[in-house]
């Protein structure tokens, strides 16, 4: 028994001095429970509390094939990387609770993330970390205290918060959609290339914000001021387009559908946009965003009934479609599916 307390011991004072990887492992439990923690894939448990140093991984070798992770108290781990492809992970809790991360936050198409918790982002790295929710929309507030940030997939609630103390930030051939945006704090510098922001509701910006961009596209409350709060000194770039909401906002409902190539390397596939209820005879001004960028960046004129693109190569990372009229945004889509590749034939 001593021995194995002394393995215990030791174990635990080189994760907090090197950075440890840890593997969820025992089924379903709470985040900080040390029993579901191991030092190896599928290994058993260390009985080790994930801390500031600590890289948690999340993969297919578990005991169970739908396990629910609990994020109670306060948390404050290294990296998050969700690596299974077979086993789905349900991440809950309560906004009672806080995980603090000092980098990379990578979720997948198996990893469902429900918790209403508060994420809270702060390194000093001089590389830039990954922040990517995949196709979860955050039902917490979301944080960034301050270090370099690559947001790949970001989307937070309508009724929460995207606030942003210090830092800097890319965000390429994708889009950053949030209820609340709120920087007034210290210096943060948005590098951006084909990206769109997207913030539903109330923007402040302090006079330390800005934004290095090539084909931004800013959507917001721009016409009422109450929702508009942007200090004279933030600079959008020369590129950068600082577009509305309509005043009748998200009338138009759209559809979105998409034929996958019919051999792996044709590029025979295709998306079709429907317009339905709500929309007018157009015309429409149209915006994709994705993060492989294979689409194109928009199109104008667009008319119902449909809008379809043609020729289109496999494709990986999800698709938001923006539409707009002369009065703003009128319609989107997030986190669309995309074409694909077939699996191959196994000929064996």
């Amino acid at each position: 028994m001593l021995k194995k307390q002394l393995l215990f011991i030791v174990l635990f004072i080189s994760s907090l001095l090197s950075g440890q990887t840890l593997y969820w492992v025992g089924g379903s439990g709470n985040l900080n429970d040390g029993h579901h923690w191991s030092l190896t894939s599928g290994g058993i448990a260390a009985g080790i509390l994930p801390g500031p140093t600590a890289n948690l991984v999340f993969d297919d070798n578990s005991s169970a094939n739908d396990l629910v992770v609990n994020i109670t108290g306060l948390n404050h781990i290294k990296s998050l990387k969700a690596k299974n492809t077979k086993n789905n992970y349900h991440f809950t809790g309560s906004n009672l609770a806080s995980l603090y991360c000092n980098g990379d936050f990578i979720l997948n198409e198996k990893s469902f993330f429900s918790a209403n918790t508060k994420l809270i982002f702060s390194n000093s790295a001089s590389g830039y970390s990954v922040v990517n929710f995949w196709k979860n929309v955050i039902n917490g507030d979301v944080l960034f205290e301050d270090g370099n940030w690559d947001l790949q997939s970001v989307k937070i609630a309508d009724n929460n918060l995207l606030k942003i103390n210090k830092g800097n930030f890319k965000i390429t051939n994708t889009s950053v959609i949030a209820g609340n945006l709120e920087s007034t704090a210290d210096n943060v510098v948005f590098q951006t290339s084909h990206a769109t922001l997207y913030i539903k509701n109330r923007v402040v910006l302090g006079n330390k914000v800005s934004f290095n961009s090539s084909d931004l596209v800013f959507i917001a409350n721009k016409n009422i001021p109450s929702l508009f709060n942007v200090n004279s000194a933030v600079t959008f770039g020369a590129n950068a387009r600082l577009l509305g909401i309509s005043p009748n906002p998200l009338a138009c409902t759209i559809t979105y559908s998409f034929t996958s190539p019919t051999c792996n390397g044709v590029c025979d596939a295709s998306i079709t946009v429907g317009f339905a209820a709500g929309c007018t005879t157009g015309p429409y001004d149209m915006l994709f965003n994705n993060g492989s960028g294979c689409f194109p960046n928009g199109t104008n004129g667009v008319t119902p009934p449909t809008f379809s693109l043609n020729s289109l190569c496999s494709c990986g990372g999800l698709l938001d479609i923006f539409v707009f009229d002369g009065s703003g945004l009128v319609a989107s889509l997030s986190n669309l599916s995309t074409p694909q590749d077939p699996t191959p034939l196994n000929m064996n």
